[in-house]
């Protein structure tokens, strides 16, 4: 199943997220543009956003429904990928 990124709404797999890139500091990560919110599920902004910061016309709506809907959630990480698909984030 796959998480979009709030930013440009590219798909990641949710294993990809979970397990693959997981032994990567968080500068490493930010190193190649990843953001995260709550948990790695929470795609603010990938290495596949333009590289001049803009995204989605909505993006910032799209950031706060995502964040909102992993903070209910909590520790939950397959509902909310679940719930992110059900309401196309």
């Amino acid at each position: 199943m796959d998480v979009h990124c709030c930013n440009c709404d590219e798909p990641w797999d949710q294993s990809y997220l979970r397990h693959e890139i997981a032994d990567l500091s968080p500068e490493d990560l930010a190193a190649v543009g990843w953001r995260f919110g709550r948990n790695r599920l929470v795609v603010l902004h990938c290495p596949c956003c333009p590289k001049d910061g803009k995204g989605l016309p909505d993006a910032g709506e799209r950031k706060q429904a995502v964040q909102e809907i992993a903070e209910l959630l909590g520790d939950d990480e397959d509902g909310l990928a679940s719930t992110l698909e059900d309401f196309g984030l």
